[in-house]
Parts: structure tokens; sequence; C-alpha cells
């Protein structure tokens, strides 16, 4: 017997609250990173982190505050795994901060 269509709805959800959280921590992550080159072009000079109205290090932390709590709701509510996937795309920016060069499908070591 299948659960009821309510539970599936409330999973599916948090599922993509968790999702939003990670992507949205990413993309904090990826201002922080990108700041220096958005400065200088016009396109994306207005974007808070290079414009200043937020400051680089607070811009950071909120990425990183937000991959926690993606982290923390997908691990209690859907499943390790699923809460997994937010760090491994975390973990690859790290990596392309850092400039390690890494093969668009080569398998990664630990």
């Amino acid at each position: 017997m299948s659960p009821a269509p309510r539970a599936h709805l409330a999973w599916e959800l948090t599922c993509l609250g968790g999702g939003y959280l990670s992507a949205g921590g990413a993309g904090a992550v990826n201002h922080y990173y990108d700041r220096d080159i958005d400065a200088t072009m016009a396109r994306t000079a207005s974007r808070p982190v290079p414009a200043w109205r937020i400051a680089p290090r607070a811009a950071l932390m909120f990425g990183f505050a937000l991959a926690a709590l993606s982290f923390l709701l997908l691990s209690l509510t859907v499943n390790v795994l699923a809460a997994l996937a937010g760090p491994r795309g975390f973990r690859r920016l790290c990596r392309r901060v850092h400039g390690v060069a890494e093969a668009p499908n080569a398998p990664e070591t630990s």
C-alpha cells in the first residue's frame, strides 16, 4: 500500500526546499568567489557583493549557512544520499577556487 498523496506532496516539497537552500548557498558562494570579476563587468558590477551592499565575508558565511541548513533538512527528512548532493557541488566549487584542474567527467579522489 502506498503512502497517502499528501505524504508524497510533503516529501516532494521538502526535497525542493532542500534543493533551493543548496542552490542559494552555492549562488552566494559564487558571488563571493566572482566578486572581483563581477566588479569589472558592466552587466554584473551592480550585484550586491561587488557593489559592497553586502560584505564579501557575510555573503560567504550566508552561503555556507544555507548549505548547512540544506544538508540538515535533507539528511533528517529525506535521506543522507540526497543531503550529500549539495556538498559535492560545493566541493567542486572549492576545487575551482583553489585552482585544481579537473577533467569534466573525471572521478573524484578522496
